[in-house]
This record gives C-alpha cells, structure tokens and sequence, in this order.
C-alpha cells in the first residue's frame, strides 16, 4: 500500500524501496504474495527507467512461482500482472519477442480465470 501511495504523490524512488521490502518476506515464506510484491517492485522500476532490471526481476519471480492447479484467483491476477507489467517493460526497452513472450504467458493466465480479474490494484 505505502508503494501505491508514493508512486502516486511522485515519489517513485521511495516507492521502489517500499515494493522491494516487501519482496523479501513474501519470498522467504514462500508466499503467493510474492507476485503481487514483485509486480509492486516491477511498476516501480519502469517507473523509474529500470525497465531491464524489472524485466529480469519479473522474468525470474514468473519462473520460480508458476501457480499449481489449486492457485487462487486472487494469485492468478497477480501472477498475471506481473506479466503484463514486464511485458510493458521489455517493449520499453526495446525487446519484442520478449515482451510478446509475456503476453502469451499473460493470455494463459487469462484463460485460466476465465475472466477479466485485478484483485492487486484497484
């Protein structure tokens, strides 16, 4: 909440410090949140011209927590975000097959809830 909040008021680099600390817990509880911090930190770095850093950070949280048959919705729409954001991202920085990479993983998701859903940001 505080990173939504900063990045709103036009403190993005505050904002990033907030998404990364909440990173590091969700990580090391294993937590599904994970990819709902991580699409925290990743809007924070776009927004601050580190596209290449939230592509990479979004591309190695999107592989270490692919959701199981019994993911929730609300871990799907994270799950999801985080790889549109990086998509976002990796058009920014000028990589198209990656960014359509994400897209296609963003569709699968999609497809997965059956529904347009964003339980993360509201």
């Amino acid at each position: 909440m505080a990173q939504v909040w900063l990045r709103r008021v036009g403190e993005p680099v505050q904002a990033r410090i907030a998404a990364d600390r909440g990173v590091a817990p969700a990580d090391q509880v294993r937590d599904p949140a994970l990819a709902a911090a991580t699409w925290s930190l990743a809007c924070g770095l776009t927004s601050t011209g580190d596209v290449a850093d939230c592509v990479a950070l979004a591309r190695e949280t999107i592989a270490s927590c692919s959701p199981g048959e019994d993911a929730s919705p609300e871990y799907l729409s994270a799950y999801g975000a985080l790889h549109l954001s990086a998509a976002v991202a990796a058009v920014r920085d000028h990589h198209r097959l990656v960014a359509r990479d994400l897209c296609h993983g963003a569709e699968r998701v999609a497809a997965r809830l059956g529904r347009d859903r964003n339980d993360w940001h509201r």
